[in-house]
């Protein structure tokens, strides 16, 4: 169970993630963020020593779920075409889920950190792409993919990322069906000669 401070604190987090995403981070003032849980503006600062705080914990929060469902997606996938659809899945289940305000506006705004706090993301994003990294390894071992991995991640994240903009819940599609589609695109199942 969560203690008081622990949930008002990841209360916070959420909120001011959905009001970064809305209004931006430079726009939306600590008062904007305190009436939105009920708080005095004051009080924010009980949890975080600024708002600049706030914004590398909506950050790092979203960022460490996604790491986290990420290493959970492969865990016990047998073969590099499960792996690799799972990876899909879940990213898109990140980019469009709950964590989906956190990484939009990790996309948009983590510039208006410090170089400290842009560091310490940056290690969570190494450890992110680490784990993409290695079932693309495993899957080009495979002879299964028709192009360079490195390239792959990258047109993979240009393409799952904008899913954001055109993705509808009650769309023509569900989230399973959207990641085989987006599988089908490149994997093949007979092994290439390369």
């Amino acid at each position: 169970m969560k203690q008081p401070n622990e949930a008002r604190r990841l209360q916070l987090i959420r909120v001011a993630a959905r009001l970064f995403r809305e209004k931006g981070y430079e726009r939306t003032t600590v008062r904007d963020l305190a009436a939105a849980v009920g708080l005095q503006s004051g009080s924010l600062f009980h949890h975080f020593d600024t708002k600049e705080a706030i914004l590398f914990a909506v950050i790092e929060e979203a960022m460490e779920t996604s790491i986290r469902r990420l290493d959970e997606s492969t865990r016990s996938t047998p073969d590099p075409k499960s792996k690799m659809r799972a990876l899909i899945r879940t990213e898109l289940e990140n980019l469009l889920g709950e964590t989906k305000e956190g990484l939009s506006v990790a996309f948009f705004e983590w510039r208006s950190l410090n170089e400290d706090h842009q560091t310490q993301l940056d290690t969570l994003y190494q450890a992110y792409n680490a784990t993409w990294q290695l079932v693309l390894e495993e899957a080009n071992a495979s002879k299964h993919l028709p192009i360079n991995p490195k390239l792959l991640r990258r047109f993979l994240r240009g393409a799952l990322n904008w899913s954001v903009a055109w993705f509808q819940e009650d769309g023509y599609m569900d989230l399973d069906e959207l990641a085989e589609e987006a599988l089908n695109m490149f994997w093949r199942d007979g092994q290439l000669d390369f």
